[in-house]
């Protein structure tokens, strides 16, 4: 059978952007967050504590922002457990907002995300078998995976820059102050990982990630643009190695 979860949270000013609009970062945060929660309590039914595992982000697909969210309306996120290959888990998350006052609900987001198993030690576990309403959905599932796994695979072969030592350099060029051109919008933003963007496994939650990506990408774009600005969507994001406890991404 699948395995849902609704998560309700009202938005407050903290969690809102320079334009007055919730920050997509953090509705990005709150997806890969309820998604994790569905894939880990599938991956733990039946399982003796030693055997217990936490799922970890591994790729999240296409992701649009519909519609804004606004701060004080209440965020109704909706993850299902869609797909199970041998050691990943398919979760897709819809995003609602709610005005209290009119008693309203809009769809504001939909994502796909992909994780993996992990227990103590690092060890990658077998995914408990999914049970499919109907067999077409297994199927449409199993291609979807298949195409999540090749393009991965494209990733790693064709821009190695992306899991090596280059990736952590912290050597950007200089802007040459001439407006509207990649070397005047580009940025960088050091975040030290702390215990408060970590789960109960001790590594930076997908979601922290997700948030920091989009909030450096936010400065570029209004550094180009001289305008505020929000996010309309994001393609899809290969996440290779884990960032631990007291690590600086860049």
């Amino acid at each position: 059978m699948e395995e849902s979860l609704t998560v309700c949270r009202i938005m407050q000013p903290g969690d809102a952007n320079v334009s007055g609009n919730v920050h997509g970062g953090r509705i990005l945060q709150m997806i890969e967050e309820a998604g994790m929660i569905v894939s880990t309590r599938h991956c733990n039914v039946g399982m003796t504590e030693e055997n217990n595992c936490i799922c970890g982000l591994a790729r999240v697909e296409h992701t649009d922002f519909l519609q804004p969210m606004f701060v004080g309306e209440i965020a109704h996120l909706h993850a299902v457990a869609t797909y199970c290959s041998a050691h990943s888990i398919e979760v897709k998350v819809d995003v609602h907002a709610e005005n209290l006052f009119k008693g309203e609900k809009r769809l504001t987001n939909q994502a796909t995300l992909w994780y993996v198993p992990i227990k103590e030690g690092n060890i990658v576990c077998n995914v408990p078998p999914l049970v499919y309403k109907q067999p077409e959905d297994e199927m449409a599932g199993r291609r979807r995976y298949l195409k999540q796994k090749t393009e991965r695979e494209q990733v790693d072969t064709n821009a190695p820059s992306m899991t090596d030592n280059w990736a952590m350099s912290i050597d950007v060029p200089n802007r040459n102050g001439e407006m509207h051109t990649v070397g005047n919008a580009q940025s960088s933003l050091i975040h030290l990982v702390g215990v408060q963007d970590c789960g109960v496994h001790g590594w930076a939650m997908g979601g922290v990630a997700m948030k920091l990506m989009d909030e450096v990408a936010g400065i570029c774009a209004i550094r180009h643009c001289h305008t505020n600005v929000v996010t309309a969507s994001m393609d899809a994001v290969d996440f290779h190695q884990r960032i631990n406890k007291g690590r600086q991404p860049y």
